[in-house]
């Protein structure tokens, strides 16, 4: 056995034995191998990476679109139920209106027959219907008291015309040429043409009394 003599200061080299390829070639060849296969391998994963958010994406962008018309669908039926809404309330308001109208009307008159029962002048009832509503109860028993007085007065100079021998006139030809009514039932419909508390509602009774007292006359 032979003994191999380093010198101090130079680095030893491995022997080369006959056929052998360097070390450092070996290695590289290795090491480009390695990289191409974990390279084509995180292709491969960034591939099939892709391709479901790929899938993930088409289906979000379906269900995106689902419930867009979804939202919209919903918008118009929200639309059509406020409308509906609206309609509604509207119409529960108006005829809220009428009813309360039509029971102030009622206690109206069930207080001008209650009011007419107190003064025991029945004869009133047959135009309580066109003698105006109040709330107050003593400011009506006044209204209706001149109403009383009115209509006594007509009956009395009724009575002093008759024992006079006041002639009456022969006909209402006086309704007829200014057009007024000439009955009870055309009376009543005339006033009643005219909305409760208005001017004209208040002249036609004024003309309604006066035909009263030329119809006490005759």
């Amino acid at each position: 056995m032979t003994e191999e003599m380093h010198v101090p200061g130079e680095q030893s080299t491995p022997s080369l034995r006959e056929g052998s390829a360097p070390p450092q070639q070996t290695a590289s060849s290795t090491d480009w191998e390695a990289r191409y296969k974990g390279l084509v391998k995180k292709v491969e994963e960034l591939t099939i990476a892709n391709r479901t958010l790929t899938e993930q994406l088409t289906a979000k962008t379906s269900e995106q679109e689902q419930l867009r018309s979804q939202l919209v669908v919903k918008d118009a039926e929200k639309s059509a139920s406020v409308g509906e809404r609206d309609k509604l309330l509207q119409q529960t308001t108006q005829e809220k209106m009428a009813l309360e109208a039509k029971l102030a009307e009622l206690q109206g008159l069930a207080l001008k027959v209650e009011v007419i029962n107190e003064l025991g002048r029945p004869e009133l009832l047959k135009i309580a219907n066109r003698l105006p509503s109040m709330a107050d109860k003593e400011a009506l028993k006044v209204v209706l008291q001149d109403f009383a007085g009115f209509a006594d007065e007509l009956v009395q100079k009724r009575e002093k015309d008759l024992l006079a021998g006041v002639t009456p006139p022969l006909s209402s030809a006086g309704n007829l040429k200014t057009g007024l009514p000439a009955s009870e039932n055309e009376w009543e419909n005339h006033i009643n043409s005219f909305d409760l508390g208005t001017r004209e509602r208040q002249t036609a009774l004024d003309q309604y009394w006066g035909w009263l007292e030329q119809k006490h006359k005759s």
